[in-house]
């Protein structure tokens, strides 16, 4: 174990103060700054939208099978062109519009996951990212139960 001085203490405090306010406010922006995107993308997603006029827009629904249809989708139309797919199985309004800021300009296919829990939940999906190409998987039971069908 060591033992500093009084002296060493008194030298090296200021530092580690410093360290500790950077580290605090390195936190505090990083939170302002997520909580800013978070509000902001919403509206300004589909202008970034409208804008990507050279790029096809994929989406893929279903009770299963989405993300790894997405990925080799990704995979495969990334042979040719460049090619984007939203990270993991992130599939809600608000990760959308958060994605489609992310997606780089020169994309030429951006391949969406997109996910519903029951009637009309997909809409603003739908709206944000409007596919020019669908997909549908598997629809289980569980979405049928959702959907009220038999």
């Amino acid at each position: 174990m060591q033992f500093l001085s009084a002296r060493a203490i008194r030298h090296s405090w200021p530092k580690f103060h410093e360290k500790l306010i950077a580290m605090h406010l390195s936190k505090a922006l990083s939170w302002r700054l997520e909580h800013w995107r978070a509000r902001i993308n919403p509206v300004v997603a589909p202008i970034r939208r409208r804008a990507m006029r050279h790029t096809t827009f994929v989406g893929i629904t279903g009770s299963v099978g989405k993300t790894l249809t997405k990925d080799l989708s990704v995979a495969v139309l990334g042979q040719r062109r460049p090619a984007w797919g939203n990270i993991l199985s992130l599939n809600h309004a608000k990760e959308i519009a958060n994605m489609l800021m992310d997606i780089p300009i020169r994309t030429r296919f951006a391949v969406f996951e997109i996910g519903t829990r029951g009637p009309g939940t997909i809409d603003a999906r739908i709206q944000l990212v409007r596919p020019s190409i669908a997909a549908m998987t598997i629809i289980g039971r569980d979405h049928i139960k959702a959907f009220g069908s038999k």
